[in-house]
């Protein structure tokens, strides 16, 4: 794909290269047939880059119609299977349908006993095993009082320990207690010295604010007193000063001859007044001969202009005059010419095709003889 866009990219440029270097068809300026071919291009390749987005889009939006009724689908199964399993669990899982007896066996108590125990008084529940009897086997004998005596004194040692167990707990519980109190009365203690820590900073940041606070007032104020006498000062210094005076060396500067204060300028005398509207007045007339000279001299070059240009329209309306009479006597001279060599194409023709030789032309020659 990018070696055929390189190839039409190469085909263009050869075209544009052999209509630009050919001199019947090379035009001075912009090329508006290629522009207009490159816009159309250009349109053209816009339009199939829309098409083409377009076209991924709806694939992308069908793309996701289609991933979701998938995972409504699958959603949907799940359900299914979740429900044929629950009611095969209903139906088909009861308990009196188990065949799992090791799980489900509602004598697994009684199988855990042994084959043959002193209580059992039903017959019916022995087994045929039970009337079987081994040498090693005297649940009547001494060996059955030994092992009762060794019961009892293993539950009375379990006993003993158990009693111990809960006096030792008892004993560390309260040990444990009397810790926690010895513990919480530190803590009380600390949290008193905290609290008082506390209040006497907390008395500490009151005081240093008021004294900041009295300190703030103590300044505005003297500031306020020195702002009032800073003013009574100026004020005074502004009276008595030149300002109001008409004395105009005060409103003199010191930055130079023609400047001037202005908060102690007090306007123009009736002589300085006069003097400027002498200077404003010149200036005027200075302005005005300035635009009467400007004129004159756009006037006169502007008659120069139509003088030359007149002279030169009667120069060309001569020469085309010349140029007409010319060509009109040579119009006349071809026509002149034209019409006799018609004649002499006439003549000649009627020569070669009319003016057949007579017997008095041959008699003509061979008069003499030798």
């Amino acid at each position: 794909k990018q070696q055929q866009k390189l190839e039409r990219i190469k085909q263009c440029e050869n075209l544009r290269k052999e209509r630009f270097f050919n001199a019947k068809n090379r035009l001075m300026g912009s090329d508006k047939e290629a522009i207009l071919k490159q816009i159309e291009e250009k349109k053209t390749a816009k339009k199939l880059e829309d098409e083409k987005e377009e076209a991924c889009y709806k694939k992308l939006l069908a793309d996701i119609d289609l991933a979701e009724a998938v995972q409504q689908r699958n959603d949907n199964m799940k359900k299914e299977m979740a429900k044929e399993v629950d009611v095969y669990r209903l139906t088909e899982q009861q308990r009196h349908k188990s065949r799992e007896f090791d799980l489900n066996d509602p004598k697994r108590i009684v199988n855990q006993l042994p084959m043959r125990f002193e209580d059992i008084i039903d017959p019916r529940e022995l087994t045929m095993g039970s009337f079987l009897k081994f040498p090693s086997e005297d649940y009547d004998g001494e060996k059955a009082k030994t092992l009762k005596k060794h019961l009892w004194q293993c539950l009375a040692k379990q006993m003993t320990e158990n009693l111990i167990s809960r006096n030792t707990h008892k004993i560390t519980h309260l040990q444990s207690g009397k810790d926690i109190m010895r513990a919480d009365t530190l803590v009380n203690k600390a949290m008193k010295h905290e609290e008082m820590m506390r209040l006497q900073a907390a008395k500490s940041t009151m005081d240093y604010n008021l004294r900041k606070a009295e300190f703030e007032t103590q300044k505005k104020r003297l500031e306020k007193e020195q702002a009032t006498e800073d003013e009574r000062a100026h004020v005074d210094t502004f009276i008595n000063s030149d300002m109001f005076t008409e004395n105009p060396e005060a409103s003199k500067s010191s930055l130079g001859f023609s400047r001037l204060i202005a908060y102690n300028f007090r306007g123009l005398t009736q002589e300085e007044k006069l003097e400027i509207q002498e200077t404003q007045q010149k200036q005027i007339e200075e302005m005005e001969l300035r635009k009467n000279i400007d004129k004159a001299t756009e006037k006169y070059w502007k008659e120069v202009i139509d003088l030359q240009t007149s002279v030169k329209t009667a120069a060309e309306l001569l020469d085309t005059q010349r140029k007409k009479e010319k060509n009109r006597n040579m119009l006349e001279e071809n026509r002149k010419l034209a019409a006799v060599q018609a004649i002499q194409k006439e003549c000649m023709k009627k020569m070669a095709t009319d003016n057949f030789p007579t017997n008095e032309f041959f008699d003509c020659f061979n008069t003499t003889s030798r």
